[in-house]
């Protein structure tokens, strides 16, 4: 006779809850900073847009220059109002000599020239410190007859020709002006067009200390945050992959990116701020509020920017964040 079977065993399966997700917070990072990123790399180009600019605007264009030949003063005098005063006159006549030797009836015709026009000649405050750095470029042309040719020098706004009984200043825009030994000055193209002297060509590519020195900031601010704008891609894209990376490394960014933004601000401030005193104030209405207006608006953008590192900082260190990542 048979048996029946014994009744099967049953066990319990017990059934784990499973963990939690990437929180939702995360996707939002990860999806903000690849669309950041991709703005700031579209900005990283315009940059070089910028520095194409200023290095056109500080440069001038490469070509010729049409000054008038050395001749006698003509009887035609013009005044020109931007004066510059005789502490400031000393400075530059010192800085330029010591980089190109003058002498001394060179120097007074630089002193006049710089008395009568000098005060569209060079951005900022005129110092010791600062007026080597405004030449770009000096020498003396040829002579005639063994009489020494003119000694000049290349700045910001144009260029300088300093002989023995006259000086002329060339600037990358406007009128010549051309000052003589016998205290007479004239803007060269109002004289041209009289017909009062002839004229001479030479060609001249004229570095600006003012613009140059933009292009490299504008160069190296643009390429540390084009740097960054492909970080902070690939810390988006890990993000999204559910890397453990992706907090350390979106730590790093922000750490990096808030003092780059302090700094290129600071840089900003203090390049416009040297523009608009460079800008003679009686010629000038409204300075005050220029000068207000271009360093708030060098401002707002770097506190824009540092935005979302700072916010970054706070939801990295989000309990729920963190937990998600020690998992």
């Amino acid at each position: 006779m048979s048996q029946t079977p014994p009744p099967l065993r049953v066990e319990r399966i017990e059934y784990h809850t499973p963990t939690s997700g990437r929180p939702g917070i995360l996707t939002a990072v990860g999806v903000v900073s690849i669309v950041i990123s991709g703005l700031g790399i579209l900005m990283g180009c315009a940059g070089l847009v910028n520095v194409m600019v200023f290095g056109w605007v500080g440069m001038g264009t490469p070509g010729s220059r049409t000054i008038a030949s050395t001749v006698s003063s003509p009887a035609m005098v013009i005044s020109n109002p931007a004066q510059m005063p005789a502490s400031d006159r000393k400075i530059v006549v010192a800085a330029m000599n010591a980089r190109q030797p003058l002498s001394r009836p060179r120097q007074r015709m630089l002193d006049k020239l710089l008395a009568q026009d000098g005060a569209n000649m060079f951005f900022g405050p005129i110092t010791s410190s600062a007026m080597p750095t405004n030449i770009s470029e000096s020498g003396q042309l040829s002579g005639v007859g063994g009489i020494a040719g003119n000694d000049y020098f290349v700045i910001g706004m144009g260029r300088i020709e300093v002989g023995d009984d006259q000086a002329v200043f060339s600037p990358t825009n406007g009128d010549d002006v051309r000052v003589y030994a016998d205290d007479s000055t004239v803007h060269l193209r109002a004289a041209q067009a009289s017909g009062a002297f002839p004229t001479t060509t030479y060609s001249y590519s004229a570095t600006s200390v003012v613009g140059a020195g933009m292009g490299v900031f504008y160069a190296t601010t643009g390429a540390c945050n084009f740097i960054l704008a492909i970080f902070l891609l690939i810390c988006g894209i890990l993000v999204l992959r559910n890397s453990r990376r992706g907090r350390r490394l979106h730590l790093a960014y922000a750490g990096i990116k808030i003092p780059v933004e302090i700094i290129a601000t600071c840089g900003y401030v203090w390049m416009m701020s040297g523009l608009v005193s460079g800008m003679p104030s009686a010629t000038t209405p409204g300075l005050g509020f220029m000068k207000t207006f271009m360093v708030i608006s060098s401002i707002v953008p770097g506190a824009i920017a540092c935005a979302y590192p700072i916010a970054l900082l706070i939801v990295m260190n989000w309990q729920s964040v963190k937990q998600y990542y020690q998992a």
